[in-house]
C-alpha cells in the first residue's frame, strides 16, 4: 500500500506578479498540491482555488491558523517569505517531514534549501 505525501505550498500573499504566476505554474505541474495563503489576496488567488487540492486563506497571519493549515504535510514549500517571519517558524513548528524554502528571483541552488525532519 502506496503513501501519496502531502504538499503544501505556503506562500505570504497571492495578489498580481510573477512570484504568485510562478507559484500557480507549480500548482498545475503537481496535481494534489494544498496552498496555504496567509495574508492578502488578489487575481491570482482565483487561479489558485482552481488548481490547488485545498486551498486555505488565513487572512490575518496567526501562527496556530498556520501551523493547524500545515500539520500532517509530509513536504511544504515556502516561497517569498521574506516579510513575514512568523511563516518559517510556523512551518517548523507544524513539523513537516521536509521544508524546501525558495527565493523569488534567485536561481542559484545555494539559495534553495531542504530542512529534512526524518531522523
Amino acid at each position: 500500500m502506496s503513501h501519496t505525501p502531502r504538499i503544501v505550498r505556503l506562500y505570504s500573499r497571492m495578489l498580481v506578479g510573477g512570484a504568485e504566476h510562478h507559484v500557480n505554474q507549480l500548482l498545475a505541474g503537481i496535481p494534489g498540491t494544498e496552498m496555504v495563503v496567509a495574508g492578502p489576496e488578489g487575481l491570482a488567488a482565483q487561479t489558485a482555488r482552481r488548481l490547488a487540492s485545498r486551498y486555505t486563506h488565513v487572512a490575518q497571519p496567526r501562527l496556530s491558523g498556520i501551523i493547524r493549515a500545515l500539520r500532517g504535510a509530509d513536504l511544504v514549500h515556502i516561497h517569498t517569505v521574506n516579510n513575514e517571519p512568523i511563516l518559517p517558524l510556523a512551518v517548523q513548528l507544524a513539523g513537516p517531514r521536509h521544508i524546501v524554502q525558495t527565493i523569488h528571483n534567485t536561481f542559484e541552488a545555494q539559495y534553495c534549501r531542504l530542512v529534512d525532519h526524518s531522523f
